[in-house]
């Protein structure tokens, strides 16, 4: 679980729009195997036109952590938006690091056939200097912003948009 240290800010409660208040339901348990695998899904950084492959989904994560090999990708005037950290992380990989920097970007997630997108939200994330197979994770507050309900063990997140439910 993955925890930033600051101040105690609360959000302010959101009218959903109709397509954001749609059921989401995931199929029975009888007719799948359940999953053991993380979930993984990609998404597109709106600001620069960049595709990010290899989200991990971390449903214990109350921070978005973005990688610096993936920071290190994006378009210079991107990277310059980054400002100073704030905080420091709690429980991330065992020790208390200090991120490069905090960027907020436009964010979009994507299914897996590219035909459904979320619309773009604004993600605070942290850049952290750690070896990863991972791009980023996308924390519970995210999760929130999107609307979207990940299954672990079903292996999948539903999230809403203005063409129904998408599946990943």
């Amino acid at each position: 679980m993955v925890h930033a240290w600051h101040s105690g800010q609360r959000r302010k409660a959101e009218q959903l729009e109709e397509w954001e208040a749609e059921a989401i339901i995931f199929p029975s348990m009888q007719t799948i195997n359940p999953s053991h695998a993380p979930i993984i899904i990609k998404g597109w950084i709106t600001d620069c036109g960049y595709n990010v492959q290899r989200l991990n989904v971390d449903t214990g994560s109350n921070v978005d952590v973005m990688y610096d090999h993936c920071f290190w990708k994006l378009p210079e005037s991107i990277m310059s938006k980054m400002r100073a950290p704030t905080t420091v992380l709690s429980g991330f990989s065992d020790e208390s690091p200090w991120p490069l920097g905090c960027i907020e970007l436009e964010l979009e997630l994507v299914d897996d056939n590219d035909s459904t997108r979320t619309p773009a939200v604004p993600i605070e994330f942290c850049v952290v200097r750690s070896y990863s197979c991972y791009n980023a994770l996308l924390g519970r507050v995210t999760l929130q912003k999107f609307c979207a309900v990940p299954s672990t063990v079903h292996g999948m997140i539903k999230f809403p948009t203005r063409q129904g439910i998408a599946t990943i």
